[in-house]
């Protein structure tokens, strides 16, 4: 907890010393600045950056400008562990319908998706992909993973069911051990 406690304050002191840095600038500016911070790997301070150039869009109707802003908010996210507003932010972005970085939305989900290991939300998005850009070459590689993801972790359950363990192991149930994992005393008695 500790951890995250100042994690979530060292986000904030990004957020205020970006907020600093970038007030006098322009949003193209401040967009610029952000995506130096992506390429310098400064993940946290990127998505801040970012986050403010969010805040500060004037003209609603950019849909294309904040389509762009939360696909590299996204990956910031994604870099710094946050999936969750990794995820938030690409649904956001397919949600404006700006071609082709819908496209691209969904295939940050699809891969998102596999990362966390939700292998029907990731066939889902490959579908989504499909329908938004038949050419992707991504689409064919992406079902076929969703599927051997699946298929692996339903054997995986299914191994943990028929050996009771539900994944590990019960320290009641006594186990053979083999020999070259004993460990004898000078009585000679295995412990």
């Amino acid at each position: 907890a500790e951890r995250d406690g100042g994690e979530a304050e060292r986000r904030r002191a990004a957020m205020a010393a970006v907020g600093a840095e970038l007030e006098g600038m322009t949003l193209p500016e401040a967009e610029l600045h952000g995506t130096d911070l992506v390429s310098a790997g400064d993940f946290a301070s990127a998505a801040a950056s970012l986050s403010f150039c969010l805040d500060r869009i004037v003209d609603n109707s950019d849909f294309a400008g904040r389509c762009r802003l939360l696909l590299n908010r996204s990956r910031c996210h994604r870099e710094v562990g946050e999936d969750a507003k990794a995820v938030a932010d690409l649904e956001e972005c397919l949600g404006l319908g700006v071609s082709p970085l819908d496209a691209k939305a969904a295939l940050g989900l699809a891969r998102l998706s596999e990362q966390m290991e939700d292998f029907e939300a990731m066939a889902a998005h490959a579908e989504r992909l499909a329908s938004l850009d038949p050419s992707s070459p991504d689409v064919a590689g992406l079902k076929s993973r969703s599927r051997r993801g699946a298929r692996l972790r339903e054997e995986r359950e299914e191994r943990e069911r028929a050996e009771g363990t539900g994944g590990g192991l019960l320290p009641s149930v006594p186990r053979k051990v083999p020999a070259r994992f004993e460990n004898r005393g000078k009585s000679g008695a295995v412990f």
